[in-house]
């Protein structure tokens, strides 16, 4: 915004569900190609899309910031009480992520 000259690039990361495999390796590595090329200035981390479940973004956000870069996490309230949502606001301050994007989130899918 401060260089109205310059086109913001920015990459939306979807984690997957799972904790370690091809996805997950795949994100993190678009992530540090993004941190070592210079062209893109965000990356977002999806926060089970769809009403999927997938690895936490925070969980992927803190390896970006490892990085380098300041991650974007979507923060979505569905499922979540108030406490549980004040909670994870404290755990993202102690892991230096400080960019949300917040939503209400998607409703599962309905199986009869």
């Amino acid at each position: 915004m401060e260089r109205p000259d310059r086109f913001i690039y920015t990459v939306e990361l979807v984690p997957g569900r799972g904790a370690r495999g091809k996805v997950q390796e795949e994100v993190l590595a678009l992530a540090e190609k993004a941190a070592r090329g210079g062209l893109v200035q965000a990356l977002t981390v999806t926060d089970n899309p769809g009403g999927h479940p997938a690895l936490a973004p925070d969980v992927i956000g803190l390896e970006i910031c490892k990085m380098g870069l300041d991650p974007i996490i979507h923060f979505t309230c569905k499922d979540k009480n108030r406490n549980q949502i004040e909670s994870i606001l404290y755990a993202f301050d102690r892991m230096g992520i400080h960019n949300l994007l917040a939503m209400t989130g998607d409703f599962s899918p309905l199986r009869v």
